[in-house]
């Protein structure tokens, strides 16, 4: 009898990203879909240390296992959302415990932290991201000005009668954060300004 190879449980951001209608999709469209979502995510995993990531591959998509600051886990889920010209992806983005055997090809890896993120990405209408309330809890707590953009997206709940509560980046909220960041670098430069003035004369 084969032994399994010993899990370390830790914590990681995990984005679980689905493809619309991949179910209803012939065969040969499904691959051609999926192929365009693997080079996708290659791409916007390049800039990203191998030992900072995880791929899995999921029957409808991909799970990205992402250490590190959440913020930046954020960025990665509304970019890979928001890539141009493909197919309208669904995103669930969770913070939680996982087990892993190794942060490498044939790493195995499971648990909450990836089935929490499967199920908002389930629950996920097509080009959006819900995220999950362990996540939105992270990152408050590692950069409330990113979590200032989270709106809640309503509760949902699952086959099992759980409820689930999830959040979504609101593009009015950014607008608002990136408006009061430009308002205050302007006061300091106008400020910045008066003090030079009030020192010449």
């Amino acid at each position: 009898m084969q032994r399994m190879p010993t899990a370390a449980p830790v914590f990681a951001n995990v984005a679980f990203v689905r493809i619309a209608r991949f179910d209803e999709r012939p065969v040969a469209e499904q691959a051609s879909v999926k192929q365009r979502l693997e080079e996708g995510v290659r791409a916007a995993l390049a800039g990203l240390p191998a030992a900072d990531r995880i791929v899995l591959d999921a029957s409808d998509g991909i799970a990205l296992v992402l250490f590190g600051e959440p913020a930046r886990a954020l960025d990665l889920a509304q970019a890979l959302r928001a890539a141009p010209g493909e197919e309208p992806l669904k995103v669930g983005l969770n913070h939680g415990p996982i087990a892993v055997t190794a942060r490498d090809a044939g790493a195995m890896v499971f648990g909450d932290g990836i089935t929490s993120a499967a199920a908002a990405a389930g629950f996920a209408a097509a080009g959006r991201v819900l995220v999950t309330a362990p996540f939105a809890k992270m990152l408050e707590a590692t950069r409330p000005d990113r979590a200032a953009e989270l709106a809640p997206a309503g509760e949902f709940t699952d086959a099992r009668v759980r409820l689930h509560a999830f959040y979504t980046p609101d593009p009015i909220r950014l607008v608002q954060r990136r408006n009061r960041l430009a308002a205050y670098a302007l006061s300091g430069i106008l400020a910045i300004v008066s003090l030079r003035l009030a020192g010449r004369s």
